[in-house]
């Protein structure tokens, strides 16, 4: 409001005022930019609403605004921003949930002009790994994105196999053999059996929702190389020393009446086999003995076909040492008292006989 104050020629004064009213306009955006994507539609100053699409690789996004009026300030999203200079960083999200809004604010802090932008960010069909390690042993050939298909081969005393994959892409998901398994962290232990037959499947799913891609990793685990008995066990006598595992060499005594002898091996391993021989010749249960020492050897070979251990049994059956006569005849005569073997008579041309019981 003004006012002012009029001295007549009269030397009087009249008072008067004038009040004054200044609107203010909403101050119109002259340029909206994204450092990625377009505008749709293009930009005008009276056009207040717009989309835009980026790729599904775009993280983060800049936004210039700029007006005619110096005095004007821009919002972008609550936050102040330059004239003419890039705002940002604005993280996106997948999908069209990423709603920006511009605002231009009058010199008298009040008078608005809104202006909206939606941005979409394209959802990933990135459904590859980047990386993939075993827990045990080594993938053949060489891990590379666009292989799926790889083998593990691992010693026999491994009974699981983790794995751990790790997404090339934004927010894949990953499942190992139907279990969901974070990017970057280890899958439970596949249990494995001995052989080839041991699938591991690795399944990931693009942020889409539809893209899909599966590596397999077939793991082989080697047959056991245990060749130890667990048991040496004999029909007659005894073993010395007494059994033991480690032990490769065994002796035992039998008598002379006998003649044959039963070998029982049993490997410590139920994959291993045995063979028992004699000589160069392969031989089975019951074993024949000869006087004096008998040598069997049991040949073990472990599950992996190529280890083996033999042990040796010496059984010595002993000599006759019967000295006695089993029947006595003289013609046609009659010995008197009736034959026995175990009485006989001793003669000696300086001594007289002599009956010895």
């Amino acid at each position: 409001m003004l006012e002012w104050e009029l001295f007549k020629n009269d030397g009087s004064t009249e008072r008067d005022s004038l009040r004054i009213m200044i609107f203010c306009v909403a101050v119109p955006l002259r340029q909206i930019a994204l450092s990625a994507g377009a505008l749709t539609p293009a930009f005008k100053p009276d056009v207040f609403e717009y989309e835009a699409v980026v790729a599904s690789d775009t993280d983060e996004l800049f936004i210039t605004v700029g007006t005619d009026d110096p005095h004007a300030t821009v919002l972008v999203n609550g936050d102040t921003a330059e004239h003419d200079q890039a705002a940002g960083p604005y993280v996106l999200a997948a999908g069209s949930g990423n709603l920006f809004q511009v605002v231009t604010v009058a010199s008298d802090g009040a008078t608005r002009q809104t202006y909206a932008v939606t941005v979409f960010r394209a959802a990933s069909d990135d459904a590859r790994l980047s990386e993939l390690a075993v827990s045990a042993g080594n993938l053949s050939p060489v891990f590379a994105d666009s292989v799926t298909g790889y083998a593990v081969t691992v010693n026999y005393d491994v009974t699981g196999l983790s794995v751990t994959p790790f997404a090339r892409g934004r927010d894949a998901s990953i499942t190992v053999n139907g279990d969901t398994v974070t990017s970057g962290q280890q899958s439970r232990p596949a249990a494995l059996a001995v052989g080839s037959d041991n699938v591991i499947g690795i399944t990931v799913t693009a942020q889409d929702g539809s893209t899909r891609m599966t590596y397999e990793v077939t793991v082989t685990r080697r047959p056991s190389s245990a060749v130890g008995l667990d048991t040496l066990a004999l029909s007659r006598g005894v073993l010395v020393p007494e059994f033991y595992s480690a032990v490769t060499g065994y002796g035992v005594s039998v008598g002379n009446s006998v003649e044959s002898i039963d070998i029982t091996p049993v490997t410590a391993d139920t994959g291993a086999s045995f063979v028992m021989r004699s000589g160069q010749n392969e031989v089975g249960n019951p074993l024949p003995l000869v006087l004096g020492e008998n040598e069997v050897t049991v040949v073990v070979t472990a599950a992996d076909g190529v280890t083996v251990k033999t042990y040796t049994v010496t059984v010595t059956r002993l000599l006759n040492n019967e000295a006695r006569l089993a029947s006595l005849a003289l013609g046609a005569a009659a010995i008197n008292p009736e034959f026995s073997a175990d009485a006989y008579t001793s003669m000696s041309p300086r001594s007289p006989t002599h009956r010895i019981r």
